[in-house]
C-alpha cells in the first residue's frame, strides 16, 4: 500500500472518530443526600403514556454518570429513587446534547453546561424564590388570622403583594417559553403550564412553535380552545355593533 492511500485512510478514520466525538455527550451527577449512596439513578424519556428509563446509573461517592450518544438534542430526565426522601425534589428535565452537563442535587437542583440547560436552571431559581415569597405571605396571612390581628390594611397589603408576585411569575414563566418554545425544554414547560396564561399570551407562544409541536393532541386542545374564544368574541362584537345601530 503507498503513501498516498495511506495518507487517505489515515484522514477518513480521523473524521471518523471526530464525527463520533461531536455526538458524545456525558452527564456527570452529584448528590448531596447521603442517603442516596448506592442506589440506582434512572435517565428517562417521556412518551406520550408514561417515563420510560433509558440508562441507569449508580450513585457511588455521591456521584453518578452517564454517557452515550446522541444525534439530536432531546429532552430527557434524570431521576433519583423516590422511596429514599419523597419529599426532597428527585426529577429534573435536561436537554440531552452532545458535550458535558452537569447535574446536582442538593436543597436544590441544578443542571449546567450548555447555554439553553443553564437558562432553565435560572428560570427554575427564580421561579423557586418567587414561589418562596408567596408561601411566606399566606404563612403570614394565615398566622394573622389565626390570632385574630388580620386587619383590612394588612389583608389588602398582602393580597397586593400576592398578586405582584403572581404576574412576576407568570411574566417569568412566558418569557422563558416564547424565548425556547422551538426546543423541548420550551415546549415542556408549556405544555406543563398553558393554563396560567391569558388567551393572547398562548397565542403569542404557540405562534413562534413548529407544526410538529402544534399538532401534539394536547396542544389542539389548547389550539382549538382559543380558536372558539376568537369566534365567541367576534360574535359579541357584531352584536355589539348590531345594537349600536339599531
Amino acid at each position: 500500500m503507498n503513501m498516498r492511500k495511506l495518507f487517505y485512510l489515515f484522514i477518513s478514520a480521523l473524521i471518523l472518530v471526530s464525527c463520533q466525538n461531536a455526538n458524545e455527550y456525558s452527564i456527570k451527577g452529584r448528590v448531596a443526600n447521603p442517603d442516596f449512596e448506592g442506589t440506582n439513578v434512572y435517565l428517562q424519556m417521556i412518551t406520550d403514556d408514561a417515563m420510560v428509563t433509558t440508562d441507569t446509573a449508580l450513585v457511588e461517592n455521591g456521584a453518578f454518570t452517564f454517557s452515550g450518544a446522541v444525534d439530536s438534542v432531546r429532552l430527557r430526565f434524570v431521576l433519583l429513587d423516590e422511596s429514599i426522601a419523597p419529599r426532597q425534589e428527585n426529577r429534573i428535565p435536561l436537554l440531552l446534547e452532545p458535550g458535558t452537563l452537569k447535574v446536582t442535587f442538593d436543597s436544590v437542583v441544578t443542571v449546567s453546561g450548555s447555554k439553553i440547560n443553564q437558562a432553565y436552571t435560572d428560570f427554575r431559581l427564580k421561579q423557586r424564590d418567587l414561589g418562596m415569597q408567596i408561601r411566606g405571605l399566606v404563612e403570614r396571612y394565615n398566622s394573622a388570622q389565626a390570632t385574630g390581628t388580620l386587619t383590612e390594611e394588612m389583608d389588602a397589603e398582602i393580597n397586593t403583594r400576592y398578586d405582584s408576585i403572581s404576574s412576576q411569575m407568570t411574566e417569568l414563566s412566558f418569557n422563558f417559553i416564547r424565548e425556547n418554545i422551538q426546543n423541548d425544554l420550551g415546549q415542556y414547560s408549556f405544555m406543563a403550564s398553558s393554563s396560567m396564561f391569558e388567551p393572547e399570551q398562548q397565542r403569542e407562544i404557540l405562534e413562534s412553535a413548529d407544526e410538529t409541536f402544534k399538532s401534539k393532541e394536547n396542544i389542539q386542545r389548547v389550539i382549538k380552545r382559543l380558536e372558539n374564544l376568537e369566534r365567541v368574541a367576534i360574535g359579541q362584537k357584531f352584536v355589539d355593533f348590531t345594537l349600536k345601530n339599531s
